[in-house]
């Protein structure tokens, strides 16, 4: 399996946060870039995520706990989503396997608690996010209440929490890598719809 460095990490985790919001953008908003686009973009969302897991310990403990957070709060439901995730998974039990001193328990729970606490929150009370966004004017004229709230929601699950237990661990990395993968995904999220072509569709 491919191995990498710190370079190599940043650069996949920033390509990883644009093409998983680039599958979103295939499902939520209908943009279509190329035929097949949405399975391709799912494959490419689990080679990426099993690059990363491969190559550090720590970031497989990390991702891994993000990706169950997902499921708990019901955000793979998508085809292309289950492709992704289904390939990492797959790839990490196997990867267990062989080398189970690779997954940290206890810090998984730590992150699993945090990424899920974060999330079920913007998912339950999003209504108070928005007041909040309201409230502060954090909204300008080029970014909406709707786009500044999932921006907040980004900032506190892809960076303040990676940042608070790099910190504590002493682990750059996981900030380092979440932060170009919340990066990558908000360039997407701007600029992705721009970028879309109109289905073509045939009557059989």
């Amino acid at each position: 399996m491919v191995t990498t460095g710190i370079l190599e990490e940043i650069g996949l985790a920033f390509c990883l946060g644009i093409i998983m919001k680039g599958a979103d953008l295939c499902n939520e908003h209908k943009c279509h870039y190329f035929i097949g686009d949405k399975y391709v973009l799912g494959t490419l969302w689990g080679i990426i995520g099993i690059i990363l897991i491969n190559n550090n310990c720590f970031l497989s403990t990390a991702i891994i706990a993000l990706l169950l957070s997902y499921i708990l709060r019901a955000k793979i439901d998508y085809i292309n989503h289950g492709i992704g995730s289904t390939l990492i998974l797959i790839y990490f039990l196997f990867n267990l396997h062989e080398k189970p001193e690779c997954f940290y328990y206890n810090r998984f729970i730590y992150l699993f608690a945090a990424f899920s606490i974060t999330g079920l929150f913007h998912d339950i009370f999003p209504k108070l996010i928005e007041k909040f966004v309201k409230i502060t004017n954090l909204a300008s004229s080029l970014i909406d209440n709707n786009t500044m709230t999932e921006i907040i929601h980004s900032l506190l699950n892809y960076i303040l929490i990676p940042l608070t237990f790099s910190f504590f661990w002493n682990e750059p990395s996981l900030v380092v890598c979440f932060s170009l993968f919340a990066i990558g995904y908000e360039v997407s999220r701007a600029l992705g719809p721009k970028f879309r072509k109109e289905r073509i569709t045939t009557n059989v």
